[in-house]
């Protein structure tokens, strides 16, 4: 008696997940340096920090957000990133790269 492989007869495509991966530059952005005495987040402060910031750096890149200080960001704050990142960067992301 032959043993059928009903996994080769599924019809089932293997996919490379590799080359969905999209190609660009990936440049990590860490905001610790925009935390009032590494601790916290102070509005204006952030706020000028945003503006100052050269934006044009992160063009045609992918951007990953992190923060190395161990610091509680508030919501409000990744939302101004997000304003300055969707007309500078291909695309970006909170977390790692």
């Amino acid at each position: 008696m032959e043993i059928e492989n009903k996994i080769a007869n599924a019809g089932l495509v293997n996919l490379d997940l590799e080359k969905l991966l999209p190609i660009g530059n990936r440049i990590n952005l860490d905001i610790s340096e925009w935390l009032w005495q590494k601790m916290i987040i102070k509005e204006k402060l952030f706020k000028e920090h945003l503006a100052a910031h050269d934006w044009s750096q992160y063009q045609n890149s992918f951007v990953y957000i992190t923060c190395k200080a161990d610091a509680i960001v508030p919501n409000w704050a990744y939302m101004l990133l997000a304003k300055y990142l969707t007309t500078n960067c291909k695309y970006y992301i909170l977390g790692s790269k």
